[in-house]
This record gives C-alpha cells, structure tokens and sequence, in this order.
C-alpha cells in the first residue's frame, strides 16, 4: 500500500532521526494543532535541529477550494503538515481516523526508512518529550536494529467494541463483554451495526492498539505497511458504509 496524490513535502529530514511522529488532525481543529504547536512541539528535541520529527496528517480528499487553500496556507506557514488527499476530507469520524493512520504508516515506511521508530497521536494528546526521548533511546540502545518494537497502550475489546464498550484490562474485558455473550446482541435499526439476522453473540475480547500514542520500531512498521492485509482491510474500510 502506497499513499497516492501529491502531498507536501516532509519535514523530516534529519540524518539521525530518533522518532518521525504523526498527528493525525482534521482539517477543522485547527486549535489543536496550534495547541500542539506551541506546547510539546517547542522542545529543543522537536524540529529540524532535533532528533524528534513532528507533523500533522491531514486528510484533503474532495475539499472545497476554500479550505483547500486555507490548508496550503496553514502548511506554508508553519512546514508541519502533510495533505492526504486520498482521503475525503469530510470522512466519517470512525473511518476517517483509521483511514489516516493507515496513510501515514504506508507514507513513513516509503518515505521516512532513515526513522528509528515512527509514532502516531492524536491531535489532542499532549507529550512529554525529555521523557519520550529518553525511553525511546534507552530501548533503541537494548534491542536488536532487527527487533519488532511496539511502545504504547493496549486495550481489549469485545466484537463490535464501539457498541459494546472497552476495557483497560483482559479480565475487565471479559466482565464488560459478559452480558452478550450469553444473549444475542440487538441494536435499533437505525444504528445499521447489524445484518439482516442480527448481529448474534459477542466473541473476543480482541487486544487494541489505543490511539493516543502508538510507536513501531523501523522494522515492524515495514511488516505492518508492507502487509497485503493493510492495502486489503484500508479497502474494506474505505467503501463499507455507517
């Protein structure tokens, strides 16, 4: 899976790149990432004289020339962001998310391969950044360069998580997930979570990469990006309707 479109140059041309980190940003909140800007992002390790490479993932697809522009112009300003315009601006906020995480792992495993690790936030986490470049060295300097690295918080969901809530814990999870399966799960029909049979009975719980902070280390992002399951559940992801 390879990004398609044009999309503004990266910012993250440090030769010794400890971490390349995307923030995932709709268009609309813009006060996020100027809350981003001028917090976290003022560490001396941020930037172009850093070792930490930190840039908004914006999706652009179908945009109003408008918005468009204001995007252009926003990037021109501050050189942070990169313009996804695979993927419709307007997206839906559970595909649009997914679809973008799925864009920046393609785009950093193609384009930012000199990064020791690449990271992905939200646009409204806040990070500690002595701390995170600390860790990140110290684990960088214990493993192997050839070692499948994951650094952030997992959760476990039963199926149909976003109906059925999310728990901290595996044993949490089985408690959250108790009451269906032991009954069929019905939703209003409104909901369209469902088929015509029903949506039957909860299995799982499944572990779940959180959002906020997910880092990879270089070589299980090229197992991840390079997966043909990736292309195949973007795909599914992309024209499945709500």
């Amino acid at each position: 899976m390879r990004p398609g479109g044009p999309q503004l140059a990266s910012p993250c041309r440090q030769h010794d790149l400890l971490l390349a980190l995307g923030s995932i940003s709709p268009p609309e909140y813009t006060a996020r990432r100027m809350a981003q800007r001028l917090t976290w992002m003022t560490s001396d390790d941020v930037g172009p004289s850093g070792s930490i490479c930190a840039m908004f993932i914006m999706r652009t697809g179908m945009m109003p020339q408008p918005l468009m522009l204001a995007a252009e112009r926003e990037s021109a300003v501050y050189g942070d962001m990169l313009l996804a315009n695979t993927i419709v601006w307007n997206e839906t906020r559970v595909r649009g998310p997914t679809l973008s995480l799925g864009w920046w792992l393609s785009y950093a495993s193609h384009e930012l391969r000199h990064a020791r690790f690449v990271g992905k936030i939200d646009d409204d986490t806040y990070l500690h950044i002595p701390d995170l470049s600390a860790l990140l060295r110290h684990v960088h300097a214990g493993v192997s360069p050839s070692a499948y690295v994951y650094l952030g918080v997992l959760t476990y969901y039963p199926r149909l998580f976003d109906k059925t809530m999310h728990a901290w814990g595996l044993n949490q999870a089985w408690n959250v997930g108790k009451w269906c399966r032991s009954n069929d799960l019905t939703l209003p029909a409104h909901l369209k979570a469902c088929g015509p049979s029903g949506c039957g009975r909860c299995i799982g719980p499944f572990i779940f990469a959180s959002g906020f902070l997910i880092v990879l280390s270089q070589p299980l992002l090229a197992s991840v990006a390079f997966s043909p399951s990736l292309e195949s559940e973007m795909q599914v992801i992309a024209t499945d309707c709500d």
